[in-house]
């Protein structure tokens, strides 16, 4: 719902969650389970102290590694889990952010996910970082693709500084790729199709 996404950019209503809360704000927005590579986001929160690590979604975390990480990732002062929120407060809490993060494990499971969160990051102009995972290299001239956890706690600071410069275009991107888009799209080769 790209609409929803750029408006909330528009707004920019600061979450009372995080109100207080040292900037700039690294966040994730989506369900905490398995597929979050966690061990990598302490590394995040270790690596960039002076930062806040926000995590909003709902917790569903079952694999031993992951779930230690959790444990120390509550501990630390520079991380926030806000738990889920209403999908109405999603934008809310995407526009808040000065950067998104797409830290997927990479597996069977991601290599096969295309999230929407990537398009709801980018509708509010957020820079992005990602993990390697396929769904994200069609959009690579606007994301920050990082191959290990080395260069994708590097890949913050180059999208920090990156944060406004290019906004419009990250727009720009999700705004064509949204579910009427995606349809048109689809009309299009059905029809080119049916007529050769």
């Amino acid at each position: 719902d790209y609409g929803r996404f750029a408006q909330a950019a528009r707004a920019r209503a600061l979450p009372g969650e995080l109100a207080g809360l040292p900037r700039p704000w690294i966040g994730y927005v989506g369900a905490i389970n398995d597929k979050i590579d966690l061990p990598l986001l302490e590394q995040v929160a270790q690596r960039w102290p002076q930062v806040t690590l926000v995590l909003v979604g709902p917790e569903r975390v079952h694999e031993p590694g992951n779930l230690a990480a959790a444990e120390r990732l509550h501990a630390r002062p520079n991380v926030r889990f806000v738990g889920q929120v209403g999908v109405e407060r999603v934008p809310e809490f995407v526009a808040a952010c000065d950067v998104g993060l797409l830290p997927y494990r990479l597996n069977d499971w991601t290599r096969n996910i295309h999230p929407l969160k990537l398009y709801e990051y980018l509708a509010c102009g957020l820079p992005v970082v990602s993990t390697d995972i396929p769904a994200v290299q069609e959009q690579a001239d606007v994301v920050q693709i990082a191959a290990d956890a080395t260069q994708f706690v590097s890949a913050i600071a180059v999208a920090l500084s990156q944060a406004e410069e290019f906004a419009a275009e990250r727009q720009a991107r999700a705004a064509a790729n949204t579910w009427r888009q995606r349809v048109e799209q689809i009309s299009e080769l059905v029809e080119r199709t049916r007529s050769s």
